[in-house]
């Protein structure tokens, strides 16, 4: 008999849907601050919006974004 383990310890890592892990790859490629005016910085703040509004037709009451400064 094989038992089917399952992976609880989600405070560690979490496991990425396939279109979170596509979308994640996808800006990665996209280098620039998003709050900057140059090319890369448009293109980086492009992805950002597309983002959110992407979040907000799924999760609209639950999308919170945040940014920390240290």
């Amino acid at each position: 008999m094989t038992i089917k383990r399952a992976y609880m310890d989600h405070n560690a890592t979490t496991p990425l849907r396939p279109e979170a892990r596509a979308a994640v790859i996808e800006a990665l490629d996209v280098l620039g601050n998003p709050s900057s005016v140059h090319t890369e910085g448009r293109a980086a703040r492009a992805l950002v919006e597309r983002a959110r509004r992407d979040l907000s037709m799924i999760r609209r009451d639950e999308t919170f974004f945040q940014s920390v400064e240290r």
